[in-house]
C-alpha cells in the first residue's frame, strides 16, 4: 500500500501533537507545513529533526498547489477551517 502523503495546516502546540501521532503511522508520510509563523515551524523542526528538510509554506494556498500531497490536517484556529477546508477540497486534497 502506498503511503498518504499529508499537508500540516496550522503547526502550533495542537498542530505538532497530530504530527507526533502522525509520524507514528508507517502508512503515512507528512509531505509539507504550512503556517505563517516562522517560530511553529522552528520548533517542528527542533523537535521532529525526521522533518528538518520537509517543505515549509507560510501560504496554505501554496501548499496545497505545491506539495504534492493527498490530505490535509487542519489544526489553525477554528475561524479559519471552512476557507482553508474548501480550499483543500477545491485543490484535491482530503482533509
Amino acid at each position: 500500500m502506498a503511503k498518504v502523503r499529508f499537508l500540516m495546516i496550522g503547526v502550533g502546540g495542537m498542530g505538532r501533537q497530530h504530527i507526533r501521532r502522525l509520524l507514528n503511522v508507517p502508512e503515512a508520510e507528512i509531505v509539507a507545513l504550512a503556517d505563517p509563523s516562522e517560530t511553529a515551524i522552528g520548533l517542528v523542526k527542533e523537535t521532529y529533526p525526521e522533518l528538518a528538510n520537509i517543505a515549509v509554506y507560510a501560504d496554505y494556498r501554496e501548499a496545497i498547489s505545491q506539495s504534492g500531497a493527498d490530505a490535509a490536517v487542519i489544526v489553525s484556529p477554528h475561524s479559519m477551517h471552512f476557507e482553508q477546508g474548501m480550499a483543500c477540497l477545491d485543490g484535491g486534497l482530503h482533509v
